[in-house]
């Protein structure tokens, strides 16, 4: 199987004038599936909730402020062991990646997330590395399939609506969503047409098994399986923090 995800943000207001002790930073690990065998070239997807403050002030100068990175250990399940991902922010729910090539199988892996500056104290002013709890991941072999590639039909136009996922590219942190909607609104803010996950790499031959992770209140929701090369997402999705999440099951290979 190979996973990709998306991430639908509505609305994000973040304030740092004044720090309190729920402010410090800690990072939730809301959902990585660890049941499935994965292989060297296999796309993999971790999700999780940052809670508190990250440090981002200037985001030409990412290496001053915060950086997120997806960790795998050593074949022993010992950290540090490799980077697979990095990607630059103070608010990201979502890291996808490619397990590189040439990784040898274990399955004593774990993978965790990193954040290189949290809030870890208010009083001086402290920023430093965040960890979230660790998974297992199981690396058994090569993998032959590509990564599924995933993008937002949402278009960015208007000013109101933002998407930063594009066809036919594997992306780390792909997102889309509105700027604009109210705090009672829902996602029918976004025009019916605009408001779909595409599947670049469609395979007719191929099942596609979707699920939506409410990251902020830590539930997950079946949403079975697809049965064209989109799934479009309805009007009443509330204001909230969602990663959508496809797992492609080949009948043809088993994979």
């Amino acid at each position: 199987m190979r996973i990709k995800l998306h991430l639908l943000l509505f609305s994000l207001v973040v304030s740092t004038w004044v720090h309190a002790q729920d402010d410090l930073a800690s990072i939730d690990l809301v959902a990585f599936n660890s049941s499935i065998n994965y292989g060297a070239g296999s796309g993999i997807t971790v999700h999780f909730n940052p809670r508190g403050v990250f440090k981002f002030e200037d985001e030409e100068d990412a290496a001053n402020d915060n950086q997120f990175f997806l960790e795998l250990s050593d074949t022993n399940g010992n950290f540090p062991g490799t980077t697979l991902e990095t990607v630059n922010g103070f608010f990201v729910t979502n890291i996808n990646t490619v397990i590189p090539a040439g990784t040898p199988g274990s399955t004593n892996y774990k993978i965790r997330v990193r954040a290189s500056k949290g809030l870890t104290a208010t009083d001086p002013l402290t920023y430093d590395n965040i960890f979230s709890e660790e998974a297992p991941i199981n690396i058994n072999s090569d993998w032959g399939l590509d990564p599924l590639i995933l993008y937002s039909t949402t278009s960015s136009s208007n000013g109101d609506n933002f998407n930063c996922s594009n066809q036919n590219q594997f992306d780390s942190n792909p997102m889309f969503g509105s700027l604009v909607v109210g705090a009672t609104g829902n996602s029918s803010i976004i025009s019916l047409p605009l408001r779909r996950i595409s599947i670049s790499n469609y395979n007719s031959s191929s099942q596609y098994f979707i699920r939506k992770i409410d990251v902020i209140n830590n539930t997950i929701e079946d949403l079975g399986i697809l049965t064209t090369e989109y799934y479009q997402i309805p009007d009443d999705v509330s204001v909230g923090t969602y990663n959508y999440e496809i797992q492609e099951f080949d009948t043809v290979t088993g994979l």
